[in-house]
């Protein structure tokens, strides 16, 4: 592929006589658009860019949908409705899972698909069964080296700590690792920093800076250099 130069692009700053309305887009609180006065279009909008409409989202047109393709389900405009069931239904028992911004769209939002979203102070016990603070946190993975210290940790839904052997020829992933504990509730695993004794499964531990396995005659050892068989 060829790169294309120009050498006369001017920026001009418009004004009311040259300036004109691309489109214009009037919506009900749930979404739909107002008929009458939003006829506006002008050849110069862009075709991709006018996808985005209903807050900012992409308005599906194909097979006529006219779906709103948000982060996690699609929401029809002209019902109110979402037409997937709500990721989080069994936190929000007391409403239906296909709801939309508890059917509130001027108080609530939902950006996403997720959940909706309270706009200022919200009665917190009347709309939800649980604390948006009490949502379960993403589970990860944590990496560490033979000394114990953590040399990755990564969002994947994989709460294990895993013992990397040979850090310079590792892949990056958790294949054929041994495991040497799940993550602590509550605890934060950072890069750089040390695991402790608790973060050890029975029959792993920290001896003078390296991690050993206690081992029978018949077993083999789990780590490579630094793992002591003790």
């Amino acid at each position: 592929a060829g790169k294309v130069w120009f050498d006369d692009v001017k920026i001009v700053k418009g004004n009311t006589a040259r300036t004109v309305i691309v489109s214009e887009s009037n919506y009900y609180p749930f979404g739909m658009l107002q008929r009458g006065y939003n006829s506006t279009i002008n050849p110069n909008g862009n075709h991709i860019a006018n996808k985005f409409k209903y807050n900012g989202i992409e308005l599906e047109e194909s097979l006529g949908l006219n779906v709103y393709e948000m982060n996690w389900r699609g929401y029809d405009a002209s019902l109110g409705r979402w037409m997937n069931i709500d990721p989080l239904a069994e936190e929000m028992r007391r409403y239906s899972p296909y709801n939309f911004a508890f059917d509130n769209p001027v108080y609530f939002i939902d950006p996403g698909g997720m959940m909706p979203i309270g706009l200022g102070d919200m009665d917190e016990e009347k709309n939800f069964d649980f604390k948006p603070s009490n949502l379960p946190t993403p589970q990860t993975s944590t990496y560490v080296d033979p000394s114990g210290k953590i040399i990755k940790h990564i969002d994947d839904g994989d709460p294990n700590i895993y013992l990397v052997n040979d850090p310079d020829n590792w892949d990056g992933t958790s294949d054929g690792l041994a495991v040497i504990r799940t993550e602590r509730e509550g605890v934060t695993y950072t890069p750089g920093n040390t695991i402790v004794q608790e973060d050890l499964n029975e029959g792993f531990f920290l001896i003078d800076g390296y991690l050993a396995a206690q081992l029978t005659k018949s077993e083999t050892v789990v780590g490579g250099p630094g793992i002591l068989n003790i």
